[in-house]
C-alpha cells in the first residue's frame, strides 16, 4: 500500500510539475511573442515615417522645380500673339498633399498658383479671342506675369530652405 501511495504521489507531483512547467513555458512564449510583435510594430512605424518623409521631400523638390521653371518663364513673357503659359502640372498633382508645409507657405503657394491661373486664362483669352489686327492685352499680361513672378519668388525662397532641411 505504501508503494501505491508513493507511486500516486510521484504521479501527482509529476503532473503538477508538468502543469507548472507548461504554464511557465506558456508565459515565456507569450512574453517572447509580445516582444517580437512590439519590435515589428516599431519597425513598421519607422518604415512608414521614412516613407512619409521621402514623400514630403519629393513634394517639396517637385514643387521647387516647377516654381523655378515658372520663374524662368516669367522672365521671358513674349509680347505678341503667342504668349507663354505657366506650368501647373506638379501643383495639380500635389496640392492636396501639402498639409505638412508651414501654413504661410501653403498660403503663398495657393496665392501664387491662383495668380498663375489668372495669367493663363488671360493669355488664352488674348490668343483665342483677340484678333491680331485689333490689338492685344499685352500690358495686362505683362502686369499679371509680374504679379506671378513676385508670388513665386516668395515660394521659391521658402521651398529652397525647406528642401535643405530634408
Amino acid at each position: 500500500m505504501e508503494s501505491t501511495n508513493l507511486l500516486g504521489y510521484s504521479l501527482l507531483s509529476g503532473l503538477i510539475g508538468a502543469i507548472i512547467g507548461g504554464f511557465l513555458s506558456y508565459l515565456g512564449s507569450l512574453k517572447a511573442a509580445e516582444k517580437t510583435v512590439n519590435a515589428l510594430y516599431q519597425q513598421e512605424v519607422k518604415k512608414r515615417e521614412e516613407e512619409k518623409k521621402e514623400l514630403n521631400r519629393s513634394v517639396v523638390n517637385r514643387l521647387l522645380a516647377e516654381v523655378k521653371e515658372n520663374l524662368s518663364l516669367s522672365d521671358n513673357v513674349q509680347i505678341s500673339h503667342a504668349k507663354i503659359r505657366f506650368i501647373t502640372e506638379i501643383w495639380s498633382a500635389v496640392k492636396g498633399n501639402i498639409y505638412f508645409l508651414k501654413e504661410d507657405l501653403q498660403e503663398n503657394l495657393q496665392k501664387a498658383y491662383s495668380k498663375i491661373h489668372r495669367y493663363n486664362v488671360l493669355a488664352d483669352y488674348d490668343q483665342e479671342k483677340v484678333p491680331l489686327t485689333m490689338g492685344s492685352l499685352d500690358s495686362a499680361i505683362v502686369e499679371r506675369a509680374q504679379k506671378v513672378k513676385e508670388a513665386l519668388s516668395l515660394c521659391e525662397e521658402k521651398l529652397d530652405n525647406l528642401s535643405k532641411e530634408y
